[in-house]
């Protein structure tokens, strides 16, 4: 029958046309990426956000250990206030290092009762915590190129980032009608904060290495403490990254 894959390679292509990120996925998959990514003691977990103009907010929690990005917990809602992902972060119990937010997180917006902008709304909820602005990409597609390209670095923990990796496998192009064939925009469905979210981990961790690689070090003093630090906490954590069945 005409239309019908007939090798593994182009039901593939068929099933995933139109994805963003299913290589990447696939390939993560296949090296044992996915799979139990615990969490390490002693290693500041960094938060980053996708706060729609809607009512969805998505949340990816990444730590940094040696080499890796490790996601281990992705935390997602509709129609709820900033409240309720402030107690579903401190009931975790974790160190933060920083909560990375959107662009637009400084634009003021109508936020239940009031007009305010979410940062400062965050800042009032997490006193003493530390914030850092995303810039705004020009173009949505060159935000998604380097997330493609930072995929290799990251391992996820299957069952706390379940949610994520779906919105991830699922997040795609919007077909053009007229043209019939995708185009570059991304289609706005469910699955948009989730990979919104992850592009801004994309983004904004690539934004740190390059001042690391300016600065020598994560610390800024060209030291190297934290970087064997990560390296001993690697070894720690390399056995329990078996991949999930």
């Amino acid at each position: 029958m005409a239309g019908v894959p007939s090798t593994p390679q182009e039901a593939f292509q068929v099933s995933t046309e139109g994805m963003y990120y299913a290589v990447q996925l696939a390939t993560a998959r296949k090296a044992g990426r996915i799979g139990l990514v615990p969490y390490v003691e002693g290693v500041p977990v960094n938060t980053f956000w996708d706060i729609g103009n809607s009512d969805g907010t998505g949340i990816w929690l990444h730590q940094r250990v040696g080499l890796q990005n490790r996601f281990i917990k992705y935390i997602e809602g509709w129609g709820e206030p900033y409240s309720f992902y402030v107690r579903e972060l401190q009931a975790l119990g974790y160190v933060w290092d920083k909560h990375h937010l959107p662009h637009d997180a400084e634009h003021k917006r109508q936020l239940a009762e009031t007009i305010a902008a979410p940062r400062d709304e965050l800042a009032k909820l997490m006193p003493g915590a530390r914030f850092e602005i995303v810039p705004r990409v020009e173009r949505v597609i060159d935000g998604i190129q380097v997330t493609r390209a930072f995929f290799s670095q990251c391992w996820f923990d299957a069952e706390g980032c379940k949610a994520g990796l779906i919105h991830l496998a699922n997040y795609r192009k919007t077909w053009n009608e007229k043209r019939g064939c995708w185009s570059d925009e991304p289609h706005k469905d469910i699955h948009s904060e989730g990979a919104d979210s992850f592009r801004q981990a994309g983004r904004g961790i690539e934004r740190r290495l390059r001042g690391m690689a300016t600065n020598g070090d994560e610390d800024g003093h060209g030291t190297g403490r934290r970087r064997e630090k990560n390296a001993s906490l690697v070894a720690r954590c390399r056995k329990p990254l078996a991949a999930a069945t």
